[in-house]
């Protein structure tokens, strides 16, 4: 009887020793592997770091200064998001000469019972500033 004793008291003591192992090896797994982490980083180049234009003809560049003045326009279309921005930088081409870039900030549409009936976008376009005015 006395074995049988000592023997339940010993696999009582190794089942909670094994159980706390367990647990706290658990807790050190979830606060090591699942911590917070950094915030992820932008896809895109931030807006005031980096204008992010591409310029496609450096001669029309080297005519103008290295300033660039930024508008923000809104294109819209029936039939599609790229044709509303398309729109949107033909229409400022009318009245804005040296338009070097666009970035796309936002895109939208309007909607009736479910179906787009306008496409929208939100654009920022860029133009060098020329030096003799």
């Amino acid at each position: 009887m006395l074995f049988r004793e000592y023997t339940l008291r010993y696999a009582a003591v190794i089942f909670l020793s094994a159980l706390f192992l367990l647990v706290s090896g658990l807790l050190i797994y979830m606060l090591w592997f699942h911590a917070p982490k950094e915030p992820p980083r932008r896809s895109r180049p931030v807006w005031r770091e980096t204008a992010g234009f591409i310029i496609k003809n450096s001669r029309r560049f080297a005519q103008m200064t290295t300033v660039a003045k930024i508008i923000e326009l809104v294109g819209e279309s029936k039939s599609s998001w790229d044709d509303a921005m398309r729109n949107a930088v033909r229409e400022a081409a009318k009245t804005v000469d040296n338009i070097t870039g666009v970035e796309v900030v936002n895109f939208t549409a309007d909607l009736d019972d479910g179906e787009i009936t306008e496409y929208k976008v939100n654009l920022k376009l860029a133009f060098g500033v020329r030096e003799h005015r």
